[in-house]
């Protein structure tokens, strides 16, 4: 049992998955939710402690919630021995979330997530492909990105200052202590999946063997794009996706899926003067990000993305 559970009355989750966004949180939630000593609600991404804006949740259909009673409510007060977390991708890049999250919590326990910048950009791009909100080619689509005004969770799309880790992991460990946070590094859950989900057990004082087969990761998927934007549109935004998982069987959401939302289509690439301008662009901030982690952050060096 947990000790810090056991006696623990907040009502505020006691660990958090903050990022980076394309990284593998949704992978290292998922296999999280399968811990018998571990409670993560449902659903992924409430963004209580970011700001997340109103043009932002219209657009590009992310849905926050913004009311404190509201998101206690997805953790059960009762939760005798249970630790519970949650994961939300803003909360890394939004300056103030890590101030706010000590302010409820100042022994949080805190998790990060690390990908190579390159990688992560292109995979996010291509979510955005997926889902039918982004019509240029990556090139174009960075620096139409960066020619934007304003900047932030909800006004653009961030796809290099997601990839800016070094300033957004100072954030954390300005407010909180070194032994409550811990950084792990995507390429592990490729090598290592096993040692990655135990080293993160352990950091939040639960069995690591409480989680079934760590050696088995999900295969890659073939590519799809979006048959229709305005169905996509409709299933994310008004939480359909949630309600049909809860309704309807998985292999029976999965047939839909595909029949009604997906299509086939030939991956998008990335063309190797863009790979060499985005090696250059993000030099700095992986040295940076090295200063700070030390050696163990050179791994983020390596992409895994061939250009084309």
């Amino acid at each position: 049992m947990p000790q810090a559970a056991a006696r623990d009355r907040s009502p505020w989750p006691q660990f958090f998955i903050v990022g980076a966004a394309k990284a593998g949180t949704t992978l290292l939630w998922s296999r999280l939710r399968e811990h018998p000593e571990l409670f993560l609600p449902e659903k992924k991404e409430y963004h209580y402690f970011s700001e997340v804006q109103p043009s932002f949740q219209e657009k590009f259909v992310i849905q926050a919630v913004t009311d404190e009673k509201t998101y206690l409510r997805y953790f059960p007060q009762d939760r005798r021995s249970l630790l519970a977390g949650e994961a939300s991708t803003s909360y890394l890049w939004e300056p103030q979330t890590a101030r706010r999250i000590r302010a409820c919590r100042p022994d949080a326990r805190i998790l990060i997530l690390l990908r190579n910048p390159i990688d992560r950009a292109f995979s996010h791009y291509r979510m955005d492909v997926q889902l039918g909100i982004q019509p240029l080619d990556f090139r174009s689509a960075i620096l139409e990105d960066q020619a934007r005004s304003q900047k932030g969770w909800g006004i653009s799309h961030l796809y290099l200052e997601l990839g800016y880790y070094a300033e957004q992991i100072e954030r954390y460990l300005a407010v909180f202590p070194e032994r409550q946070v811990l950084i792990l590094y995507a390429p592990d859950f490729k090598t290592g999946p096993g040692a990655l989900l135990s080293s993160v057990c352990k950091f939040l004082g639960v069995d690591p063997n409480g989680l079934p087969d760590q050696e088995a990761l999900p295969e890659d998927n073939a590519y799809v794009e979006g048959r229709h934007a305005w169905m996509r549109w409709l299933w994310k935004r008004h939480g359909l996706r949630y309600a049909g998982q809860k309704m309807i069987p998985k292999p029976l959401r999965q047939a839909l899926r595909q029949r009604l939302m997906d299509r086939p289509a030939e991956r998008p690439v990335i063309d190797r003067a863009t790979h060499a301008w985005l090696l250059e662009h993000f030099e700095p901030y992986q040295a940076r990000l090295e200063a700070l982690l030390g050696s163990r952050a050179r791994c983020l060096r390596n992409s895994h993305i061939r250009p084309g």
